[in-house]
Formats: C-alpha cells, sequence, structure tokens
C-alpha cells in the first residue's frame, strides 16, 4: 500500500469519525431523553455486560489481520485460504458456546442485579440481553470479515460502509423512537444492520478482494501458531475489559443504573478519544508487521514510533487540553447538570488514553515480533489492581473514584513496559522517544494558559460562547503548534494532507 493510500485511509477515516461525532453528539440527548436516565443506565449496563462476551473471539481477529498481512507480503495466496477456512471453523465453535453461555447468564441476570435494579428494569434488562446475544454470535463472523478487509488495507471501504450503516441507523432509531418505541427497539434495530454490514462485506471480499476459502487441509501447525499469538491478544482484550466494561457491570450492581448512566456517559466520551487515536494506529499494523517482516532495526522502528507518536500527542493532547478547560460546560449544555460528573470521569480517562496510544505502535511491534507476552499477563494484572484500587477509591469519590484507579493502573503499566520490556525487545530508545515528545510541550502549555485565560473572560454558559471559545482557542492552538511545535517533516505532511484533500475534492 502506498503512502498516498495510507493517507486516503486516514483521511478517510477522519471523515467518518466526524460523522459519527457529529451523530453521537447530536443523538445521544435525544436518545437519553426518549429512554430516560434508567432505562438509558439498563442499556448501556446490557452493552457492557454483551461487549465482555466479545473477548471469546480470543484474539482471532487480530490474528487474521496479522497472518493475512505477512502472507500478502510473502504473496502465499494458498495460505492465506487455508487461513480463512480454519478462522470460520474456528468461529462456528466460538458462536456456539457464545450462545450457550449467553443463554445460562440469561438466568441469573435477575440473582446479579436484584439489589441494584428494579423488576420492571429487570425485565427490560433481560430482553435487551437475549437480542443482544443473538446479535453478537453473528458479530464474530462480520469482525473476521473487517479484519481481512483490514489486512488488504481497504480501510476507505470500511469507512464507506460504516458511514451508510450509521446514516441508516440514526434516521431509522429517530422515526421509531419519536414513535414511542424504547431501548429494545435500538437494539433489534443495530441486529438487523449488523446482519446487512455483513453481506456487505462478504460481497465486497468475494468480488473485490478474490477470498477464497479452503476446508481442505487443517493447517495445525498454524493452528498452533495463532493460538499462541491470539492468546495473548485475548488477555491483553481481557485487560481492555476491566477498563471499559467491568466497572459497569458492578456499578450497577452495587450502586443503580444512574450511577451507570453517568459513568457510560464519561466512557463515551473516552471512547471517541480513544477512537481518534485508532483512526491512525489501526493503519499501522499491516506496515509494522511487514516491517518486522523484512528485518527493520530497533533504531528505525524507534523513529517510526517517535513519527506517530508527535502526530498523536499533537492532535490528542489538544482535544485533552480543550476538554479540561471547557468539558464541564459542555456536559452542562449537551444532556444537562444531572450528569455533570461525567465530565471528571471523561478527563481522568482520557489522560490514560493519550499514554496508551502513544505507545502503542510499541505494542504492535511486540506483536509482530509474537514477543507480547509479558507485557499482556502485566497489563491484566495491573487492570485488575486498577479496578480494585477503583473500587476502594468509590467510598469517597463516588464513580470518579474508580475512573482515577483504572488510570494509575494505566500509567503504571506504561511505565514498567518501557523499561522493562520495550528495551530489551527492539532497542526501544527511550531518549529519543521523550526528548523529541518534550519539544512540542511549550507550545501546548502557551494554549492551554490562552485557554485558561479565555475561559475566566467568557464565564457565561450558552452555546454560543461555547463555541466562540472553542474556536478561538483551536485557532491559536494550531498556530503555537505549526510556529514552535512542529518540525518540518510534520509541516510538509499537513501541507499534503490538504494537497490531497483538495485533489480529491476537484475529481469528486
Amino acid at each position: 500500500m502506498s503512502s498516498k493510500d495510507i493517507k486516503k485511509g486516514i483521511l478517510s477515516s477522519y471523515g467518518m469519525y466526524g460523522a459519527e461525532i457529529i451523530a453521537g453528539l447530536l443523538f445521544t440527548p435525544f436518545l437519553i431523553n426518549s429512554l430516560g436516565q434508567s432505562e438509558y443506565g439498563i442499556y448501556a449496563l446490557m452493552g457492557a455486560m454483551i461487549a465482555s462476551f466479545t473477548l471469546m473471539d480470543f484474539g482471532f481477529g487480530n490474528a487474521i489481520t496479522r497472518y493475512v498481512s505477512q502472507y500478502r507480503f510473502e504473496g502465499r495466496k494458498d495460505k492465506e485460504s487455508n487461513l480463512i477456512g480454519m478462522s470460520i471453523l474456528i468461529y462456528l465453535v466460538i458462536a456456539a458456546l457464545a450462545l450457550l453461555l449467553g443463554i445460562v447468564l440469561y438466568y441469573f441476570i435477575e440473582d446479579i442485579y436484584s439489589s441494584g435494579l428494579t423488576t420492571n428494569e429487570l425485565n427490560i434488562a433481560k430482553a435487551i440481553f437475549i437480542i443482544a446475544i443473538l446479535n453478537l454470535s453473528v458479530s464474530f463472523f462480520i469482525g473476521a470479515l473487517n479484519a481481512y478487509i483490514q489486512a488488504y488495507e481497504k480501510f476507505t471501504i470500511i469507512n464507506l460502509f460504516n458511514f451508510v450503516r450509521l446514516i441508516i441507523r440514526i434516521a431509522v432509531l429517530y422515526t421509531l423512537l419519536s414513535l414511542g418505541y424504547k431501548s429494545i427497539a435500538v437494539v433489534i434495530v443495530d441486529t438487523i444492520l449488523n446482519l446487512v454490514t455483513g453481506i456487505a462485506y462478504v460481497v465486497y471480499s468475494k468480488f473485490k478482494l478474490n477470498l477464497k476459502i479452503s476446508f481442505d487441509k487443517m493447517d495445525r501447525k498454524l493452528l498452533k501458531e495463532i493460538s499462541g499469538y491470539s492468546f495473548f491478544v485475548f488477555l491483553s482484550n481481557l485487560a481492555d475489559m476491566f477498563y471499559w466494561r467491568v466497572c459497569l457491570l458492578i456499578l450497577g450492581a452495587i450502586s443503580g443504573s444512574t450511577s451507570v448512566a453517568v459513568f457510560a456517559i464519561g466512557l463515551t466520551l473516552a471512547s471517541y478519544y480513544q477512537y481518534i487515536s485508532g483512526i491512525i494506529n489501526s493503519k499501522l499494523f499491516p506496515r509494522i508487521t511487514q516491517m518486522v517482516s523484512s528485518g527493520v532495526n530497533g533504531k528505525d522502528l524507534t523513529l517510526f514510533i517517535v513519527r506517530t507518536a508527535r502526530i498523536q500527542v499533537t492532535l490528542l493532547g489538544g482535544i485533552l487540553i480543550a476538554f479540561q478547560l471547557y468539558g464541564s460546560e459542555f456536559i452542562y449544555l449537551w444532556i444537562g447538570n444531572d450528569y455533570s460528573q461525567a465530565a471528571s470521569i471523561g478527563l481522568i480517562l482520557m489522560a490514560a488514553m493519550i499514554i496508551n496510544a502513544v505507545l502503542y505502535p510499541c505494542v504492535m511491534i511486540l506483536r509482530a515480533k509474537k514477543n507480547d507476552g509479558s507485557r499482556t499477563i502485566l497489563q491484566l494484572a495491573l487492570m485488575i489492581v486498577g479496578l480494585i484500587l477503583g473500587l476502594f477509591l468509590f467510598q469517597w469519590l463516588g464513580v470518579i473514584g474508580i475512573a482515577l484507579g483504572l488510570t494509575i493502573a494505566i500509567i503504571l503499566l506504561n511505565w514498567i513496559v518501557i523499561q522493562k520490556i520495550y528495551i530489551k525487545a527492539f532497542e526501544f530508545n527511550v531518549y529519543v522517544f521523550g526528548n523529541e515528545i518534550i519539544k512540542i510541550l511549550p507550545s501546548m502549555g502557551m494554549s492551554y494558559a490562552f485557554g485558561f485565560v479565555l475561559n475566566n473572560l467568557l464565564i457565561d454558559y450558552s452555546w454560543s460562547l461555547f463555541f466562540i471559545k472553542c474556536i478561538l482557542f483551536t485557532a491559536f492552538y494550531i498556530t503555537f503548534i505549526w510556529r514552535y511545535g512542529a518540525n518540518e517533516t510534520e509541516r510538509e505532511l499537513v501541507k499534503n494532507l490538504v494537497s490531497t484533500m483538495k485533489t480529491g475534492l476537484v475529481h469528486s
């Protein structure tokens, strides 16, 4: 894949992100008002419970991207076909197990949440759960196809499918919720759209990527190799579940649907933030796999990490500063004072996300080298410790304490793995990395000072003043980063991206 295609993929992903964030900002208040805080909390709670079942993917989706990328590099279409056939058989077993476990868990929902939810809330929760578990069983196969298309680096196509799905979802749900339908209708619509997306992926993979599936030979050596790789991806996903999902499940049991709703909004904001970083990072894995396969040394890998990290720090740092300055005002204007704590929750979780984002290429290098075991085990252990610490802090700080405990765990994790794993695994030069990141900080600090003064001059809460402050801060931030933070290579990259966008508009 050429650098030009990667740029197009990133641009289309940012376009997709822009569409999703705008849709989310406009639709979420309508969804909350239509469902009510209690039912929205139940909807979020069951979403977290179902999401925990995605662990049963066991990292095979990530393995598909990794190995198909390798086979493309080697020109081994036969191995690719065997891999896809074997993956389908594996996912058939996984889907059957998910259904079975879902049915068993269905009968324990009342026992788990009887102290936190009312009888009516429990009935709604059970109805949502049974529909969502059916949806999940199909999602395993859709995720595998998505991973296959990513391995071919067709990011623009994936974004196109997602954009069409987003528009249809918003239109249908707006109509149904306006007619008085509730959360069960939302889950049914999502299930139908999931099926349609899966069919679209199959058609595209078959006729555009020449997808071939072979069941002739079960390569036991390959299965063993993939299983070893996927096991540590699974552990990493399990650790992520403690960060994103388990806290909601525990809150539902000990505090009720209202606390879940508030924490879910904070998580939603943090997930948007993570998604921005993922737009760049998700495009890097095929390239990193090929770099590792071709024997690129540690010095060049470090320089590659530095280039992406500086971009991530510049982008995510600006958003983090803006949210710290104007996040509380945004929450108040967006969904009301009942969710005021969501601003603090979101900010704390975002602080952890930026650390993860800038160092995530290191994780992908370890996975490409099949050397991710120690880091993953450490990640899982620290996430459990972070959750326990969060529950301890919950007694004094409420839901904010849970977010704080998890963030402390993330900071400890990244500090330890830099010192003990990355340096040894691929000669990661932490001093070069740190020096390059530090160069950006003064311009960010000046931008924060400007935003702070601006926030104290324009103190009233209104959408007009909010947008004025955001626009002025953004203009000041871009100016200072461009003049004092960015290097010549980054300025040239921005110019090329702008040129690509202009060319796309001319030819559209």
